[in-house]
């Protein structure tokens, strides 16, 4: 949770559910029961924070070094396949809103497993798993 002091968003889900699955993303810290009353939640940074800027990383807030808490080897593969450019800094993405079509930041992967989550026919196909 430390990381959701700063400027964040993260993905909460429940691990198993004695309900129906539920998935929520937000920006604020929560508590460990917030997707069901009676399952326990896990949160899922996008953004990680260490105290120390380093050399091409964007400081923020007072001084944190914001870096994506996204698997890049994954994320390269995903590129790929796309023929994307990720740009890990979401800033930059948000300065290109313009013209964006060839690149995707952080928040755009967050959207996508977001929206997978909550589509009908994923949720029957994984059903058993959920």
């Amino acid at each position: 949770m430390a990381g959701m002091n700063n400027s964040n968003v993260g993905l909460v889900l429940g691990r198993q559910s004695k309900r129906e699955f539920a998935a929520l993303v937000t920006n604020c810290v929560c508590t460990h029961k917030i997707v069901t009353v009676y399952d326990r939640s896990f949160i899922f940074p996008l953004y990680k924070y260490s105290s120390r800027a380093a050399t091409g990383q964007q400081t923020i807030d007072e001084g944190y070094v914001r870096k994506s808490n996204l698997n890049l080897k994954i994320v390269e593969k995903i590129a790929q396949e796309l023929n994307y450019i990720f740009i890990e800094d979401g800033n930059i993405c948000v300065d290109l809103a313009t013209d964006t079509d060839g690149v995707f930041c952080p928040m755009d992967l967050l959207d996508y497993i977001y929206a997978i989550l909550h589509c009908p026919s994923y949720r029957k196909k994984y059903k058993e798993f959920f």
